[in-house]
């Protein structure tokens, strides 16, 4: 029980640093994971093309 408390504990710190950087790095760090995921799909799709 005091383990599987302790894990859960652990998730929520590693979640609410990611939400502080977030805050901090905002909208510029959300624009580069979005440009990351298109750039991606786009690439598999020309490979997809490719095929």
């Amino acid at each position: 029980m005091i383990k599987s408390s302790y894990f859960i504990f652990q998730q929520y710190e590693i979640l609410r640093k990611k939400i502080e950087v977030n805050r901090i790095a905002g909208p510029r760090f959300s624009v580069l994971i979005h440009k990351l995921k298109v750039y991606l799909k786009t690439k598999s799709f020309y490979k997809f093309n490719l095929l």
